[in-house]
C-alpha cells in the first residue's frame, strides 16, 4: 500500500515538471516578427513596396513631355501602366534620372535667354558705349575689366593694342538678333554662332546661373577671356 502511493506521487510531480518546462508557443513568436507579419499580411507588403501617388504623376509627366527621348516615353508609360512588373528601385532610378534631365534643360533654356538678352543689348543702339559684358559680368570679371579700364586710363593718348569688339568681332556690325543661333554645348556652355557682314564668329559663354539671375562668368572665343583680362592687369601697361 505504502508503495502504491509513493509511485503515484512520483507520476503526479512528474507531469506537473514537464508542465512547467514547456517551451513557449513558436506562433506567438513568429507574430513578432515583422518579416512573418508581412507575409501573413499580402496587402500590407503590397503596400510597402508601390509607387507613391506622385510617383504615378512624374512617370505621366515624364510619358508625356515632348521632350522626353522616345525610348524613355515608352519605359514610362510601361511603369506607370504596370509598375508590379517591374523592380521597384529600377523605376525611382529612372525616375530620377528624367527629373535631373528635365533640371538640366531648364538651366540650359534659361542660360540661353540670358545671352539672348546679352546680344539684344550689345547691339542696342540706345546702350552704344555701355560694356555690355561688364554690365551681364560675373563680380570676377567686372572687377578685371574695371583694373584694366583703370590702365587705358592712365595711358591716356594711347591707343591699347588690346582693345577690341569681344561680343561681335569688328569695327562695326549688321548682325540682327533673329540671325543669331545659340545652342548649348556638352561642357554646359552656351554657344553663339553668326555672321558680320558676311564673316561667320563663334563664340561659346560660361554661364553660372541661380534662383534670380545669371552671369556670365567667361567667353571663349577661343582662348578664355578672363585670362586675357588677367594677362592685361598683371602687364599694367598697354
Amino acid at each position: 500500500m505504502y508503495s502504491k502511493k509513493v509511485a503515484l506521487y512520483i507520476l503526479i510531480s512528474s507531469v506537473l515538471f514537464i508542465g512547467c518546462t514547456k517551451k513557449p508557443d513558436t506562433v506567438a513568436v513568429q507574430a513578432q516578427d515583422p518579416a512573418s507579419h508581412n507575409e501573413n499580411n499580402p496587402a500590407l507588403a503590397a503596400a510597402q513596396n508601390a509607387l507613391t501617388a506622385l510617383e504615378r504623376e512624374e512617370l505621366k509627366s515624364i510619358s508625356t513631355n515632348p521632350n522626353t527621348e522616345a525610348e524613355d516615353v515608352i519605359l514610362a508609360t510601361r511603369y506607370y501602366s504596370s509598375s508590379s512588373d517591374y523592380i521597384l528601385e529600377d523605376i525611382r532610378a529612372f525616375i530620377k534620372k528624367n527629373n535631373n534631365q528635365a533640371l538640366l534643360e531648364n538651366l540650359n533654356i534659361k542660360k540661353i535667354a540670358f545671352i539672348k538678352k546679352v546680344y539684344a543689348d550689345a547691339i542696342n543702339e540706345d546702350l552704344m558705349g555701355v560694356d555690355i559684358i561688364k554690365l551681364h559680368a560675373s563680380r570676377e570679371i567686372r572687377q578685371l575689366i574695371e583694373k584694366r579700364d583703370l590702365i587705358a586710363e592712365n595711358n591716356e593718348g594711347e591707343m591699347c593694342d588690346w582693345v577690341r569688339n569681344v561680343l561681335i568681332p569688328g569695327q562695326d556690325y549688321d548682325v540682327k538678333a533673329n540671325q543669331i543661333k545659340y545652342t548649348t554645348r556638352d561642357n554646359g556652355r552656351i554657344r553663339v554662332e553668326a555672321k558680320n557682314f558676311g564673316e561667320k564668329f563663334t563664340i561659346d559663354f560660361s554661364v553660372q546661373c541661380d534662383a534670380d539671375r545669371c552671369k556670365i562668368t567667361d567667353i571663349y572665343d577661343p582662348e578664355s577671356y578672363k585670362n586675357e583680362l588677367k594677362s592685361i592687369v598683371q602687364q599694367g601697361t598697354c
